[in-house]
């Protein structure tokens, strides 16, 4: 039986769909966007491959195959380390799109989940009140996936709390930067390396 208290019975029940999910994602940006350049196709499939051998890292580890564990997840960080640059200039292409947004126009439902409402917000609202926002809504979606961990014994409520807010401060300080590159690149003060 899987214990989930054990953290390799964890890492199979969650890391490894999760991953998946991600690898799968990430073949379906190859397809989406090798229309558009190879080089962003080439970087979906580094990120594939990156999502795919920590999910196989994560299965050896259940079955207690530490040496070959440890081998595919440094292959993987140094995949993952070697394409960050690639990843980079897609992240600025990717905002470059971003002098073709109206911000006036209506926001929709589904773009809460795009860089483009974010930036609508920003523009909009400031700086500060998008990063709490995005704090906030990073916490609840982060705090109740936790909850349903405590709720599943397997995790205490103080560290359900503690990760949670962990979280709202990480994603605060991360958001902010991110949000602050944004408007430098879109208003073209970021160098073109």
């Amino acid at each position: 039986m899987l214990d989930l208290a054990n953290w390799r019975g964890f890492l199979l029940l969650f890391g490894v769909p999760f991953l998946l999910i991600m690898a799968l994602f990430n073949l379906w940006a190859v397809h989406r966007f090798k229309k558009i350049t190879a080089f962003m196709g080439a970087t979906a499939y580094l990120g594939a491959t990156v999502c795919f051998l920590l999910a196989l890292t994560c299965i050896f580890l259940f079955l207690e195959q530490e040496v070959l564990s440890f081998l595919l997840f440094i292959s993987s960080v140094l995949l993952g380390v070697a394409g960050f640059p690639k990843y980079r200039r897609l992240w600025k292409q990717g905002f470059i799109k971003g002098y073709e947004v109206d911000f006036s126009a209506p926001l929709k439902v589904r773009d809460i989940f795009t860089m483009k409402f974010w930036m609508v917000m920003v523009s909009r609202w400031g700086i500060w009140k998008a990063v709490l926002l995005r704090s906030l809504l990073t916490g609840a979606i982060i705090g109740g996936l936790l909850f349903i961990f405590n709720l599943l014994d397997v995790m205490s409520m103080i560290e359900v709390v503690t990760t949670t807010i962990i979280a709202i401060i990480g994603s605060s300080i991360y958001h902010y930067w991110r949000f602050n590159k944004s408007l430098s690149l879109l208003k073209g003060d970021l160098d073109e390396k």
